[in-house]
């Protein structure tokens, strides 16, 4: 329920109580028309239409759920519209009452009121006018107190999206303090009446009453529209969006400022020609930002996207349309969100929908309900509904805008580079779009992007003043605290060298002007610098080399137990984690034996403090802390690697034998890692215990911990039950703390189903335990059922169903949860065992075959593949092929569901494999279903039939699996008989069309293949009707 649900029933009760009034003043005519009886006929039937609406308008079902939930202004209201409802309902059926009365005695009346009297008594009539007075009383009550509460739905909710509009940085903040004074006015407004009521003793003025009403219509229409925008961004909105470009390096003063000079102006530097410019004022396309390692392409990108000059230029380029821009930084070492097309999608539409609100009505079209399932928290957005949204915005003739997105960092995406190169390539189709891609010169990107010289460049070409404005203002800084600066020509001499070695890699000249300015504060005289600049390596690995090597020996193992950690973290872990991992160096058992206990901000600031520290000594700058712009105070630094080739650098074979070299034997990164998310839970501030928060830090973090968890279970095949056991001692420690119970999550991956009553919402998981198995941790369970084989679930539940229910998992699709399955089964569970009104495996397949509107099956391969070998896995311990729920073969719906979804065709082959294993089994394909049509005709149906998104080439690749010809199996010939020739003829059409598709046929004959391919589409959608 949005935040002005509560507002606008006040609304309604307002615009009914004006309403009823005004129908039962003397004024209130039935106007008459020539003739007398149609125009007051008409009037009734209006009167009626109205009342309906408000009948309709009053319902209080959004508030019936949770009572509890609100302020006692808002349940007087809540009170105050139920009883309004029973007026109208009164009202209402009195005016249909007078329909058939005035139509049967063919009269007309001057008064609403003479008619009324007609059929009710003066008694009657006095008692409802009485009770409208009523109505109006509590009314203006009922708004002061419920505006006026800072407690109330409205003011904590508001206060909810003033929140997330400082989180996002939404720039809604004059949008948000506007409505914060208008409820304010409204709520005084109220409280005015109110005073003035028990004052005079006088009901509320129809004018009073009639401008509250409009002033509550205009503030539930400017609030449910900032609801919407905010409720979509959130929904795309995820922590780590911004965090790789705001830890890109900004360009040097007077650096870079080249890319953007025409290319009729000559460069004093002997620079090759840049077009960007032209590019960026007049074409359209991509143009291509090419570089190598450690040229600077990320920061060009970040000054090339914030500044003033792209803006104005790309004003030219839209003309009087409106131009909006967007960005995303790839990041090979960040989260799964920044290194993949999801992440990429989410990004630029929410920095569209941010700058651009109104669009969201273009992005997402049609039924508001099927969007409210894609926008529920938790919930991730399917890449096919991400392109669409982008299509849609950027092909709408209406919108009159264009698009400039930059993308930085191809080459880190994780995954075929030939796909994001294809995505792009398809956005710049649009004539309203063009994109400035980066990446390094891999010849992916030279065959994608490198024909033409006019859309692309080369940094390191173009960089030489650079590098000598940046050398020279680093030397003069440090200088400029001596008296007098030195003036002797070699420190020139000395600036030129260092850009000659330097050869366009900006990270080089970084780390070399380091090392020569810790030789001047050490006194170094100038031959002394230049032997100093002579020794260091030109090439970068080289350097890391010569780094390391630098590093005083008191720190190796320090240095690569930091190195070792950071390789085996999927995101970079907070700068506090390090700092328990350096504790846990010295105590292996710190972790289990520090107390649950809240840190002060004292301890905060200076561990922080102290651990930079360390960590610039121990590696040398190699790792750095990086603010995250969506930390909190404890969680505010992040450590990363200070550039991608320091990473690479580190994971080639001789670096990786080096650093397990230096560390002592057996250790395990991913355990230390585990170990400092245990004590970064048990030192959590207070303010950041929200234990009900299931998306909150301790469920993040609780989340993150067990990633880790699972990886080391299954690289080592032990379980660690002393630490697991600990975070749930810990859980229970934090909740009994705060006096709540802990949320797990409530939502599984898929549907809501539970057969246990109706579709209704139902916790995924409710105790730690259940946690653990969801989490996958196999051996964990397996050793706890083995040292207390009388472990229950609450509520009776079987582990296998827990096991069942497939969750997300932060950094990959779907949770493995095959060798749960396999043990349980293996252990004696029964996937035919009821739970419920439904058996453990017709559950399974009810959750994935019934997902909330919106939803659809896995888009990603591993998911898919994961779910298609569970189901091999449970038939293969003997679950029902034929398993029912409400008489309805789940078989069926498992495969209605899936032939109605358009798949890739990895994923359309792994369905065709799960369909082959059902039909192995021996489906009885003569079930009736609830239709009372056998399952073999439904199948026919759905495989032909024009429903939902598959093509008809996979529906009709589905009936094959499902019912092969064979010639020698009598059986299936006789099922199939009264399908035969429906069956021969689609598979004719079908070939008829792989054949058309196969064909070259020249221009002259698209508009044939169009007209063949829809006679073929027609017959197959009407085939089954002979069923």
């Amino acid at each position: 329920m949005d935040p002005f649900t509560a507002v606008g029933l006040a609304g309604n009760v307002v615009q009914f109580v004006d309403f009823a009034c005004k129908l039962f003043s003397e004024a209130r005519e039935l106007k008459t028309s020539m003739t007398g009886q149609s125009a007051a006929q008409l009037e009734l039937q209006t009167t009626c239409n109205y009342l309906n609406t408000f009948t309709r308008q009053l319902s209080t079902s959004h508030f019936d759920a949770n009572p509890q939930n609100l302020a006692s202004g808002e349940k007087a209201i809540v009170d105050l519209a139920a009883s309004c409802k029973s007026t109208a309902d009164e009202l209402l059926a009195l005016l249909q009452k007078l329909q058939v009365k005035q139509y049967a005695n063919h009269r007309s009346y001057q008064s609403f009121l003479q008619a009324v009297r007609g059929v009710w008594k003066k008694s009657k009539i006095e008692e409802l006018q009485r009770r409208l007075d009523s109505h109006r009383r509590d009314l203006t009550l009922g708004l002061a107190h419920s505006l006026g509460d800072r407690q109330s739905t409205i003011n904590v909710q508001l206060r909810a999206l003033k929140e997330a509009n400082m989180r996002m940085e939404l720039n809604q903040t004059q949008m948000l303090d506007r409505l914060s004074k208008e409820i304010s006015a409204i709520a005084v407004d109220a409280t005015q009446a109110q005073a003035a009521l028990t004052r005079e003793g006088s009901a509320i003025k129809a004018e009073d009453l009639k401008a509250i009403g409009d002033a509550l219509t205009s503030l539930v229409d400017e609030g449910r529209y900032l609801t919407k925008s905010q409720k979509v961004l959130s929904s795309l909105y995820f922590k780590s969006m911004k965090t790789r470009h705001s830890n890109v390096a900004s360009a040097h003063a007077q650096t870079f400022d080249w890319v953007f000079r025409p290319t009729s102006q000559k460069s004093r530097h002997s620079r090759p020609p840049v077009h960007f410019l032209d590019w960026l004022s007049h074409k359209n396309g991509i143009f291509w930002v090419s570089g190598k390692p450690g040229s600077g392409k990320s920061t060009l990108m970040k000054h090339i996207c914030g500044h003033r000059r792209t803006r104005q230029t790309l004003k030219l380029w839209a003309k009087a349309e409106r131009c909006i821009t967007a960005k995303y930084f790839f990041w090979s070492a960040g989260s799964t969100m920044q290194k993949s097309l999801k992440g990429l999608l989410q990004s630029l539409l929410f920095d569209i929908f941010k700058q651009c609100p109104e669009v969201i009505s273009v992005a997402c079209p049609g039924d508001a309900t099927a969007w409210e399932a894609q926008m529920k928290e938790d919930e991730s957005w399917d890449f096919s509904d991400l392109s669409n949204m982008v299509r849609r915005i950027t092909h709408c003739k209406e919108m009159a805008a264009k698009f400039c997105f930059f993308i930085d960092g191809l080459d880190e995406y994780d995954g075929r580079h030939f796909d994001v190169i294809k995505v792009l390539d398809n956005l710049a189709k649009s004539p309203n779009i063009k994109i400035c891609v980066s990446s390094r010169p891999w010849n992916i990107f030279e065959d994608a992007y490198g024909h033409d010289v006019t859309r692309k460049l080369y940094l390191q070409d173009l960089t030489r003043q650079d590098i000598k404005v940046y050398v020279k203002h680093r030397f003069d800084k440090y200088f400029a605290q001596l008296h007098p600066t030195p003036q002797d020509k070699r420190f020139k001499e000395l600036l030129e060298e260092i850009t000659n070695k330097a050869q366009g890699v900006f990270l080089w000249v970084l780390l070399v002007v380091n090392s020569l300015l810790e030789g001047l504060t050490n006194g170094d005289s100038i031959a002394l610098l230049f032997s100093r600049l002579r020794r260091l390596p030109t090439d970068l690995e080289a350097f890391f080399g010569h780094m390391l090597n630098s590093i005083d020996s008191i720190y190796h193992e320090h240095m690569a137990r930091s190195f070792q950690i950071a390789l085996a973290a999927s995101t970079p872990l907070t700068l506090m984690a390090y700092s328990f991992l350096d504790e846990e160096m010295e105590n292996g058992k710190s972790a289990l034996e520090r107390p649950v206990k809240p840190m002060d901000n004292y301890e905060l600031s200076a561990r922080h403090q102290q651990m930079r520290r360390r960590l610039n000594g121990q590696t040398k700058g190699l790792l750095e802390a990086r603010q995250d712009p969506a930390g909190t105070d404890y969680f505010g630094y992040r450590v990363d690697f200070l550039h991608r080739t320091v990473h690479d650098f580190l994971r080639t074979n001789d670096m990786q034998k080096l650093l397990a070299g230096k560390t002592k034997a057996g250790f395990n990164p991913e355990l230390s890692i585990l170990r400092g998310y245990l004590v970064l839970l048990k030192a959590m501030p207070l303010s950041q215990r929200r234990v009900t928060d299931q998306s909150g830090p301790v469920q993040q973090l609780l989340e993150e911990a067990f990633f880790y968890a699972r990886e080391i279970e299954i690289r080592t095949k032990s379980a660690n039950r002393d630490l697991i056991d600990e975070f749930g001692a810990v859980i229970e420690a934090i909740s009994k703390e705060t006096g709540q119970d802990f949320v797990w999550y409530r939502d599984s991956a898929v549907g809501d189903y539970d057969c246990v009553g109706d579709k209704v919402r139902k916790a995924a998981c409710s105790s730690f335990f259940e946690y653990t198995i969801q989490k996958g941790l196999q051996v964990y369970v397996e050793q706890k059922l083995q040292a207390d084989a009388d472990i229950k679930l609450p509520g009776g539940r079987p582990m296998l169903d827990c096991a069942l229910r497939i969750c997300p998992s932060k950094f990959s699709g779907e949770i493995e949860l095959l060798d749960m399955v396999r043990y349980l089964l293996e252990s004696g569970a029964d996937p035919n065992e009821m739970y419920g009104d439904c058996s453990i495996w017709g559950r399974f397949l009810l959750q994935i075959s019934h997902l909330p509107s919106g939803r659809r099956p896995p888009q990603d391969v591993s998911s898919a593949l994961h779910r298609h070998r569970l189901i091999e896995l449970l038939l293969h311990h003997g679950a029902d092929v034929n398993v029912t729920y409400n008489d309805n073969p789940l078989f069926a719906d498992y495969i209605m569901f899936v032939g109605n979804h358009r798949p890739s065709e990895e994923i359309e082959q792994i369905h065709l494999q799960t369909i082959d294993l059902f039909i192995s089994r021996g489906p009885d394909l003569c079930a009736k279903l609830s239709k009372r049509i056998s399952l073999l005709g439904q199948f026919f149906m759905y495989s032909i039939g024009r429903r939902g998104t598959a093509t008809p080439d996979f529906r009709c690749r589905m009936w094959k699996y499902i019912m092969p010809l064979d010639e020698e199996d009598e059986e299936s010939l006789a099922k199939c008989e009264p399908y035969m020739g429906q069956i021969q003829f689609l598979d004719s059409k079908w070939q008829q069309r792989q054949k058309l598709r196969e064909e070259k046929m020249s221009n002259n004959q698209t508009s044939m293949v169009k007209a063949s391919y829809k006679w073929v589409d027609w017959m197959l959608s009407w085939v089954w009707i002979g069923v």
